[in-house]
């Protein structure tokens, strides 16, 4: 052990770092007892209350077991988690709009507690600018080893070049291209509700999404709308482009459902050997200003105009009007992160999971 920089504000983190180096490394081999921390204390030239902070993380990582006045045995290094931090790049609890992620936050903590392991919820509550450098509450519990693992349901652009340098296993929502991802299958789903729409005999299809097309830099979701036009042509349907909507630019979350029914009064406002006898919605937020209008209209589905709405198994979506649905399952995604973090622990191979909807 080096004493050298014991007078170093962060001695307990110095004292921490080294011996989980001699631990991992065999230095100090598994079976054997540490010097007690009086004993630890007088060799750092330190107070036995740094000692207790500089092994308690070791503690919590299954490196070390306390035999109470017998001392500390070395039990690792054995992968384990203990407590799992599920962060969120802006505040879901405050945004209605955001009930598909509070159905995911609800999952993950069902699953995880019930595997015995503890849940800290951490929150991004800075403004989007200042968002580009790490957030001290998740800094500081990757840090102390407080958090084994870090599951991301929602982040920004700004936030992923900080937090995939934590060094601490990871599991991300989104289509990042990162490993240990879990990204909706939206081609699969577009797929199944033109399918639905074909066999139904729709020949005209408009689509409504909160998607935007466009991009500063290249994004997966853009090839979603080529996707769309490639497979109606594969299926011998069409479309126009005043029968497609999308935001030319990231709507805010109450922007949503006005988008929606605003959308739907674009397309139908039209000559009505113009219209459409097929739509796609892909988003239940905005799909709720799209039935609205059709309400107003007085629209009779499926008989004037079959539709195919995206919805959220768990968060709810009632309409009287007979939709066809395409369903995400939030369990689902919620035991695909927990499984991307877990294989990480167990050490296997990244690997990235694609969660596809289901057709109700």
């Amino acid at each position: 052990m080096n004493a050298s920089s014991k007078s170093s504000s962060y001695l307990h983190q110095q004292i921490t770092e080294s011996l989980r180096e001699d631990i991992t490394s065999g230095q100090i081999p598994v079976g054997s007892r540490l010097p007690t921390m009086k004993a630890l204390a007088k060799d750092w030239g330190t107070s036995y209350f740094t000692i207790w902070r500089a092994l308690a993380p070791l503690v919590r990582e299954g490196l070390l077991e306390s035999r109470g006045k017998l001392g500390m045995n070395v039990v690792g290094p054995k992968p384990t988690l203990t407590c799992v931090g599920i962060y969120y790049g802006l505040d879901v609890w405050r945004i209605s709009e955001t009930a598909f992620y509070r159905s995911i936050h609800q999952e993950l903590c069902r699953q995880i507690e019930g595997a015995g392991i503890t849940v800290k919820q951490l929150v991004e509550a800075r403004p989007t600018g200042q968002q580009n450098v790490p957030q001290a509450e998740v800094a500081k519990a990757v840090e102390d080893r407080s958090i084994q693992g870090l599951i991301v349901p929602i982040t920004n652009e700004a936030e992923m070049s900080w937090i995939s340098q934590l060094p601490v296993p990871k599991a991300y929502l989104g289509n990042a291209p990162v490993p240990w991802g879990v990204t909706l299958d939206r081609d699969r789903g577009l797929q199944t509700a033109l399918l639905q729409l074909h066999q139904e005999g729709v020949r005209d299809v408009g689509l409504i999404t909160g998607f935007s097309s466009h991009h500063k830099v290249p994004h997966p979701l853009a090839l979603f709308f080529q996707n769309f036009v490639d497979l109606l042509e594969e299926l011998g349907m069409r479309t126009r482009n005043h029968w497609c909507a999308a935001p030319e630019r990231y709507l805010k979350p109450h922007e949503n459902e006005q988008f929606g029914y605003e959308s739907f009064q674009k397309i139908w406002n039209t000559n009505p050997r113009q219209r459409p006898d097929g739509l796609i919605c892909v988003s239940d937020v905005v799909g709720r200003g799209l039935f609205s209008a059709l309400l107003e209209k007085q629209i009779s589905v499926p008989e004037r105009l079959k539709v195919v709405q995206y919805k959220n198994k768990h968060t709810g979506f009632f309409t009287p009007l007979k939709a066809r649905w395409i369903e995400w399952d939030e369990a689902a995604v919620a035991s695909a992160l927990f499984r991307q973090l877990q294989g990480q622990i167990q050490g296997e191979e990244p690997q990235k999971i694609l969660i596809s909807p289901c057709l109700e």
